[in-house]
């Protein structure tokens, strides 16, 4: 029976460490989605007032930084393309994040027509 007891204890000290004692991190998640109708230079995108992606082309984009689950987050525009001029608007762009990325934001960029006014 002693003879048995230091194979026991090892066996017993290796569930315990086994089971989730390390330092393991919280998941996080990202936001990101798709631009469409970009045709100047300078959008930036901003995450909860603080991570920034400058977007170029139209496709898919993920902002940085992840988020915990549970965390409220708000995509925003920063400043807007210009050359030429154009307006950016997010949609789904708020919300919480729950147990996966989000993928739904969308950006759609239109570009700005002067108006003319007609001589008289």
């Amino acid at each position: 029976m002693r003879a048995l007891l230091p194979v026991v204890f090892c066996g017993f000290l290796s569930i315990l460490t086994g089971c989730g004692g390390g330092n393991s991190a919280a998941p996080t998640y990202t936001v990101g989605g798709t631009l469409s109708g970009v045709a100047g230079s300078g959008l930036t995108l901003q995450l909860n007032g603080g991570a920034t992606l400058a977007l170029a082309g139209n496709g898919a984009f993920v902002l940085p930084t992840g988020l915990a689950v549970g965390t409220n987050y708000a995509l925003t525009i920063s400043s807007q393309p210009l050359k030429p001029q154009q307006t950016c608007v997010a949609t789904h762009a708020s919300g919480v994040i729950g147990n996966s990325n989000i993928t739904d934001v969308t950006v759609i960029c239109t570009r700005q027509t002067a108006i003319r006014s007609a001589a008289q």
